[in-house]
This record gives C-alpha cells, sequence and structure tokens, in this order.
C-alpha cells in the first residue's frame, strides 16, 4: 500500500485506479485492495468524479493528510 499511497501524495489531484495502476505498474485489483484497507485506515478519502455529462461519475482517490497518532498512555 505504501506505493499506492506515494502516487496519491505526489498527484496534483484525485486519481482515478487507472491513473494509480500507471503510476505503480501494480494490477488493477491489487490497486482495489490497497485503496480499500487505506480508506479505511483513514489515510486516503473517495471523492466522486464532477461529470456534466450523463453516467455514473468515476470514484477518484486522494491522500489525507496523516493525523498525529494518538497515544492513550500519555
Amino acid at each position: 500500500g505504501r506505493r499506492v499511497l506515494e502516487v496519491l501524495a505526489r498527484a496534483e489531484g484525485p486519481l482515478t485506479v487507472a491513473e494509480i495502476v500507471g503510476g505503480t505498474g501494480l494490477h488493477a485489483n491489487t490497486v482495489r485492495s490497497h485503496l480499500a484497507l487505506l480508506v479505511e485506515m483513514g489515510r486516503v478519502e473517495v471523492v466522486p468524479e464532477n461529470r456534466t455529462r450523463p453516467g455514473r461519475p468515476r470514484l477518484l482517490y486522494r491522500a489525507v493528510e496523516a493525523a498525529e497518532p494518538t497515544d492513550p498512555y500519555r
């Protein structure tokens, strides 16, 4: 998942799965599984594509700034 996150962090805006595949060289299914985990972890967010034409918008992904980890034992 690190390569996927690095590609997203370097991007100027949200990316499609195909663009992430191009940036990582990973298979699309591998990218999708990494994205699902990264979204669940709060490191990546899903953004619907802005569309002016009919049809379902593609899902785009962007990195989320990592918050400082909280230490419950402080």
